[in-house]
């Protein structure tokens, strides 16, 4: 199953320090962030069920709280 991973992934689980940690998951979380609204869109212009769009809206909004908390960390670490 490692060798489905993509190498970014595997340094996100694997890194000590908070700094690298902190930008791995936040490329990662974007990534999939991307990829499910850009999957919603397809979908909603597709004509799908309202109900299959509903899903997709509810699993990307905590994915974008984290997105935007990674964002503001790496932010405040940048300032401070």
């Amino acid at each position: 199953m490692t060798g489905l991973l993509p190498d970014r992934i595997r340094d996100a689980i694997a890194n000590t320090s908070v700094f690298a940690a902190s930008k791995s998951f936040g490329v990662v979380a974007l990534s999939l962030l991307v990829m499910l609204l850009l999957e919603r869109e397809t979908l909603r212009m597709a004509g799908f069920q309202r109900g299959r769009l509903l899903a997709l809206t509810v699993v990307s909004a905590p994915l974008l709280i984290a997105v935007a908390l990674t964002i503001v960390a790496r932010f405040a670490i940048v300032i401070h």
